[in-house]
């Protein structure tokens, strides 16, 4: 697992990257809805849910890219002065 945060002018960015099993696309479409999960576990299938919800109350947004050749990355970005 990498993970990276770096800062722009305007932006937060935060961003964790594995090379696990590839999530399918018709999975990515939905991962961020409630009661999806994106593994074969008993969670809930809030959590990606809360965490896009209070990021996007922060004017900001979540997002995933998932391949089978560059793995998964969930990339964070928040403004660095919201008003």
């Amino acid at each position: 697992m990498d993970v990276q945060q770096r800062d722009s002018d305007s932006w937060m960015l935060c961003s964790v990257h594995n090379q696990g099993t590839p999530i399918p696309a018709d999975l990515i479409a939905h991962l961020f809805q409630p009661f999806v999960s994106g593994r074969r576990s008993q969670g809930l299938g809030i959590g990606l849910y809360l965490a896009r919800s209070i990021v996007e109350a922060h004017n900001g947004e979540l997002t995933v890219s998932s391949e089978g050749s560059t793995g998964t990355k969930f990339t964070l970005a928040i403004p660095m002065h919201n008003e």
